[in-house]
Order: C-alpha cells, then sequence, then structure tokens
C-alpha cells in the first residue's frame, strides 16, 4: 500500500470522486468541508495523508501541524465530528491502513503527539484506527468527549414518530401549529435556488445571533461566509438541507443541515424571538425528519452536544472520544507516551 502526503488540498483534485465517497460515513472530512475550512480560516500546515493500493483510495487522514508541536485534525474544530476516512473492508485491512497513515505521518513530521477529536465511537473507522494503532504498538491516550445524539429514520414518517414523542407531546406540537396559523399562513419548505438559500442563512444568522450575542456561533463575519460558501457548494451536490419556516411568507425559524449517504446532518438551527412560545423548534424537527423519513433517510444526526431538546425527543447517544497517539519516531513521543502510559 502506498501512502501519500500532499500540502494543500488543491492536490488532492485527482482523488477527489473516490474521497467524496468515502465522506459519506463523515461529511466533516469531506474534500468540500475541508476546503472550505482550509481557505475560510486562512489555515496554514495541512498535511493530508492519502492511502491508496491499485490505483484505489482506502484512506484519507487530514491534519495539520498547530503550535505548540502537535498535529491535530486538519477541520478541527470547525466540524462537529474528527478522525480519518477507510474504505469498508475486512476489519484487520482497515486497521492496518489506519496505522499505516499514522505511522507515516509521524514518520514525516516528527512532531511527538497526533490529536484526533471528536471521534464518533460507533463509526467504523474510528473502531479501525484504535485497533490499527494498538495492533502496530503505538502508545494512545483515549478520552471520552461527550455524546453526539441520533433519531431513527423510516419508511414510515407517523411509526417513527409515535415512537419518539408521546401523545401529550404530540397534541401540544399540533397545537402550536394550529396557534401559529392564527397568525397568519405558515409553511415549511427547503430553499434549494441560491437566492433562497443565501435569504434562508441570513435569518438563521441574525436568529442566531439576536438570542446568543456574542457567545453566537454566526458572531463573527468569516463564520458567516463559511456557512454561506459551504451551503452553496453542498446544494450544487445535492447535499444542502436547509429549510425555513415561514409565517406569510416571513421566514420565522430556519434549520441548516446536510445529507451525506443516509444520515441527515442537523447542524444548525434558529428562530425568531417573536414566535417562541409556539415551539418554533419542535416544529422544524418535527417537520425534517418527516423530510428525512420520505427521502429514504436512515438516521437524522443532532450531533455533538447534551441539549434538553434531544433528551425530550429521545434521542439515542452516541459516545464521541478524544485520541492522542505519541510519536515512537520522536524521542519527545516515546516519553510523553511512557509517562502518560505510566502516570
Amino acid at each position: 500500500m502506498e501512502i501519500i502526503c500532499l500540502t494543500t488540498l488543491q492536490n488532492s483534485i485527482p482523488f477527489l470522486p473516490e474521497w467524496k465517497r468515502l465522506a459519506e460515513e463523515n461529511i466533516f472530512l469531506s474534500p468540500l468541508w475541508l476546503k472550505h475550512v482550509e481557505w475560510e480560516y486562512a489555515l496554514r500546515g495541512a498535511r493530508l495523508y492519502l492511502a491508496a493500493e491499485g490505483g484505489t483510495l482506502r484512506g484519507v487522514l487530514p491534519l495539520r501541524r498547530r503550535d505548540g508541536g502537535m498535529l491535530i485534525g486538519l477541520g478541527y474544530p470547525h466540524g462537529d465530528y474528527g478522525g480519518l476516512l477507510l474504505a469498508r473492508d475486512d476489519n484487520e485491512k482497515m486497521a492496518e491502513t489506519a496505522a499505516l497513515l499514522v505511522r507515516q505521518a509521524f514518520a514525516d513530521t516528527r512532531l511527538p503527539r497526533l490529536r484526533l477529536s471528536n471521534l464518533p465511537a460507533g463509526f467504523d473507522s474510528t473502531r479501525a484506527l484504535l485497533a490499527g494503532c494498538k495492533n502496530a504498538g503505538l502508545r494512545l491516550e483515549e478520552k471520552n468527549a461527550g455524546d453526539s445524539f441520533v433519531l431513527p429514520c423510516g419508511a414510515d414518517f407517523e411509526t417513527v414518530y409515535s415512537s419518539l414523542r408521546d401523545s401529550k407531546s404530540r397534541y401540544n406540537l399540533r397545537r402550536a401549529w394550529k396557534q401559529l396559523e392564527k397568525n397568519g399562513a405558515v409553511t415549511f419548505a427547503e430553499a434549494e435556488k441560491d437566492t433562497e438559500i443565501r435569504e434562508t442563512l441570513s435569518a438563521l444568522f441574525s436568529f442566531h445571533r439576536a438570542r446568543w450575542g456574542q457567545e453566537s456561533k454566526y458572531h463573527r463575519a468569516e463564520e458567516c461566509s463559511f456557512a454561506e460558501a459551504v451551503a452553496l457548494d453542498l446544494a450544487r451536490e445535492k447535499k444542502l438541507a436547509l429549510y425555513a419556516l415561514r409565517l406569510d411568507g416571513k421566514i420565522v425559524a430556519a434549520q441548516f443541515g446536510f445529507r451525506a449517504g443516509s444520515r441527515h446532518y442537523y447542524y444548525n438551527v434558529g428562530y425568531d424571538e417573536s414566535v417562541a412560545g409556539f415551539s418554533p423548534g419542535s416544529l422544524l424537527l418535527r417537520e425534517t425528519l418527516r423530510c428525512c423519513c420520505e427521502e429514504g433517510m436512515t438516521v437524522m444526526d443532532l450531533l455533538r452536544g447534551r441539549e434538553q431538546y434531544k433528551l425530550d425527543w429521545n434521542a439515542t447517544p452516541a459516545l464521541l472520544a478524544t485520541v492522542t497517539l505519541y510519536n515512537p519516531f520522536s524521542v519527545a513521543g516515546k516519553i510523553l507516551g511512557w509517562w502518560k502510559a505510566h502516570s
């Protein structure tokens, strides 16, 4: 197996079709997402490791050098999930590929540590990484990084919905929709044209800033620019899932999400405080879940964070891990790895 190292995503063009296919497990490691992370945040020190065999891409490990002598995931902290991508194969082959990618990164850089944050424990690539590095004798430290949450989807929305919310909760949401209709015509639709996408995102940014102030994800212009650029590119690849709830044509709530394979990523939500009494967040989630079921999605991923609404919807928690690996080709890495193993 050949391990290729690239220092810019622009050099990865020959591998893009296969890389996109591998990224259906984790959109935050897709070339589209990482391209915008690198451009919008002017990141430096990128090192992209590709594993190829027989002309086929078998794995992708996107990294960058962080100040302080450490390799970290290229997309961190601008994405909910980190890690690496691996082609589906038998467990032993996937573990071997993961270990080869890590060892090459260590051999090239001689940096003492490599840290991958927010790895979904249930993903095949995470299991392969841990198994492969342990089999290769690499010292590592694994820490709990909290939870993400997922909802199941199915062919019949009503069956799925009734399994997640009790009859009283479903009644309250029906009542909230009807109460909202007393104030005007209520519609829920996907934003598909560029003008609709920009309008919906602008409303979402405004709602988010109004609620969270300087703590808002969209307080800084570069965050808004990043989100818009990603959304427009995702729309061209038919992977954008951006929905607006309107009252008499005016956007009063919006949901920014993505599609990857059979997974819907429920990324950001915002609503006008004037409709806060009508449960706009739950209405958005219910209607988005309906769309996911109609589209044949199998999972609605609510992503990181233990917010109350996820518990209210009986979402299933999924563990996340942060993995730190220690470089066997570096004296400092050997010392740090030994110390961690014996402390």
